[in-house]
C-alpha cells in the first residue's frame, strides 16, 4: 500500500508500507515418496517458508517443524507415532517485514502460528525442536539420548569449542608429561597423543563421580582401524606412577573388547567379544549385590542400543573405588582421542607419525537411592 503526502504545495513524497508477504495457496501436497511437501510461492513472492505440525487440528496444536527453508518444499519422512494417527502441516511464508498468515479455518478466521518459528542461535533448527537451543548444532548430535545436544551437554566431550594444537579443557593427566592435544581429524575436532607411549592416563574432568562405585554409563564412538582404546572406569592414581586400581576396558586392533583389572601397572585381562564395525558402544557398570559388580558392553544397531553384546563380571569390586573416568595408553600404543569420526594411525609405522582414533564419550548420572 502506498500513501502520498502532499507538503506545502511543493512536493509529492510516495511513502511505501512494509507487509509481511501473502498467504501461501492452499495447493501444498506430498510427492510421490510421501516424504517431500511441496507448495507454491504465493503472489509477490517470499524470501523464505516456515513449516508448522501439528496433530489435533481442532485444537490447533501445531508447533514449528521447518524454518527457514528457501525452496517452496521440505522433506518430512516421520510419521505418527500411533496407529491411526496422523499429522497436519501449515506453511507460511517469510520476508524481511515479516510472516505470513498460515491460513484461515472453515468460519474464515485466521489460524494463529501459537509459537512463532525462531533460531535463536542460527542453526536452522526451530528453538522448539534444538537440542541446544542457544548452541549452534546444526547435526543435533546428542550420544546419550537424553534430550540435550553433545555440544552444549556438561557431560560430553566433543572439543568443538576447544583450540586446536593445545590441549583440551577440562582434562588432567596424571604421572607424565605427554602432549595429549585437539586435532582437526578430516573436519571434525578430536584428540590424540602425539606419540606412542606407555601407561599414560588423562583424566575427565567434568565425568567425575560424586562417590564410590557409582553407577556409570559412558558412550563411547571409536574408529574402526587397526588401532587400541583402553578407558578407565572406577579410576584412581595412574599406572605410570604404580598407583590406584581401575577397571579398563581395552578396544583392540581387531575390535576385540578385553576388560583389565588395573592394580597399580599390574594389569589382569578377560577376553570379551568383538565390537561392531559401526564404530559405537555404550558402558554400563553397575553396583551390584555385596562385593560385585559387572559392566555391560552394549552394541549399536544404527537406531537403537542392543543391550548386552558382552557383559564382565566384577567378583572383587571391592578394589575399585575411584571416582574417575580416563582415557588411556595402556601397554605402548596409542590412546584413542575423543569425539566423533575420524582416522588413526598404522601401528606399524613409526610412532612420530601418530594419530590415535576417536571417541565420544558421555556419563549418565547415578540411580535414585543408591549409597
Amino acid at each position: 500500500m502506498q500513501k502520498k503526502l502532499y507538503l506545502g504545495g511543493l512536493l509529492w513524497i510516495s511513502v511505501a508500507h512494509a507487509s509481511p508477504p501473502a498467504e501461501v495457496p492452499p495447493d501444498a501436497v506430498f510427492g510421490a515418496d510421501r516424504q517431500t511437501l511441496s507448495w507454491s510461492v504465493p503472489s509477490g513472492g517470499a524470501n523464505t517458508f516456515n513449516v508448522y505440525r501439528g496433530t489435533v487440528p481442532s485444537i490447533q496444536n501445531h508447533e514449528c517443524r521447518v524454518i527457514g527453508s528457501t525452496v517452496p518444499s521440505a522433506v518430512l519422512s516421520e510419521i505418527p507415532e500411533n496407529p491411526g494417527g496422523l499429522f497436519y502441516f501449515l506453511v507460511s511464508a517469510v520476508n524481511p517485514d515479516g510472516e505470513s498468515r498460515l491460513a484461515v479455518d472453515s468460519n474464515g478466521i485466521p489460524i494463529p502460528t501459537g509459537s512463532p518459528c525462531s533460531d535463536a542461535d542460527g542453526d536452522s533448527v526451530p528453538d522448539n525442536r534444538d537440542s541446544c537451543p542457544s548452541t549452534p548444532n546444526s547435526t543435533q548430535d546428542d550420544q546419550d539420548q537424553n534430550g540435550v545436544g553433545d555440544r552444549c551437554d556438561p557431560n560430553t566431550y566433543d572439543f568443538e569449542a576447544d583450540i586446536i594444537g593445545q590441549r583440551p579443557a577440562d582434562v588432567v593427566q596424571f604421572g607424565s608429561n605427554v602432549p595429549f592435544l585437539v586435532k582437526d581429524f578430516a573436519g571434525d575436532r578430536g584428540v590424540s597423543y602425539e606419540y606412542t607411549y606407555k601407561n599414560v592416563t588423562d583424566r575427565l574432568e567434568r565425568l567425575l563421580a560424586e562417590m564410590p562405585q557409582q553407577d556409570t554409563t559412558v558412550y563411547l564412538d571409536f574408529a574402526d582401524s587397526s588401532e587400541t582404546c583402553a578407558a578407565e572406569l572406577w579410576s584412581e592414581g595412574s599406572a605410570s606412577l604404580d598407583s590406584g586400581t581401575a577397571l579398563v576396558l581395552e578396544i583392540g586392533p581387531s575390535r576385540g573388547l578385553t576388560l583389565y583389572r588395573r592394580e597399580g601397572n599390574i594389569y589382569t585381562p578377560t577376553n570379551g567379544p568383538v565390537a561392531p564395525l559401526n564404530g559405537r558402544l555404550r558402558l554400563r557398570l553397575i553396583k551390584g549385590p555385596g562385593t560385585t559388580s559387572a559392566l555391560h558392553v552394549d552394541s549399536w544397531d544404527g537406531q537403537l542400543f542392543v543391550p548386552d553384546l558382552g557383559v564382565f563380571d566384577i567378583p572383587d569390586d571391592h578394589r575399585y573405588r575411584g571416582l574417575g573416568t580416563t582415557l588411556a595408553s595402556r601397554g605402548g600404543r596409542p590412546a584413542r582421542r575423543e569425539t566423533r569420526d575420524g582416522r588413526s594411525r598404522d601401528p606399524s609405522r613409526p610412532a612420530h607419525t601418530q594419530e590415535g582414533p576417536v571417541l565420544v564419550v558421555g556419563l549418565e548420572g547415578v540411580p535414585a537411592g543408591r549409597r
